[in-house]
C-alpha cells in the first residue's frame, strides 16, 4: 500500500472529496488525481494534509505505516515474515 492507497483511506476516513483535498493541500484536483493514480506529493502539500487532519507524514507516503495499512491493519507487517515456508 503506498501514497495512492493512502490517499483513497484519507478520503473515506474524513469522508472528503477529492476537491476538498486540492483546496486543503493547496493543489489543482488533477493533482490529486494524480496522488491516487500513485505520483508522489509534493512536501508543501503533505505538510498541509499533515497539518490540517493532525497525521504524521508516514500517514501519506509509508507503504508500511501509511493510513491505508493502518485502516486495514497491517501497520508494520513484513509481507517477507507471513509466508509460509514449504
Amino acid at each position: 500500500m503506498g501514497v495512492a492507497e493512502n490517499i483513497d483511506a484519507l478520503l473515506v476516513k474524513f469522508d472528503i472529496t477529492a476537491e476538498s483535498l486540492a483546496r486543503i493541500a493547496g493543489v489543482q484536483p488533477p493533482t490529486v488525481s494524480r496522488w491516487r493514480h500513485g505520483a508522489m506529493p509534493r512536501e508543501e502539500p503533505i505538510n498541509r494534509m499533515v497539518e490540517y487532519f493532525g497525521l504524521e507524514r508516514d500517514d501519506i507516503v509509508s507503504d508500511a505505516f501509511g493510513l491505508a495499512a493502518k485502516e486495514h491493519g497491517r501497520v508494520g507487517i513484513d509481507r517477507k515474515s507471513t509466508r509460509l515456508n514449504s
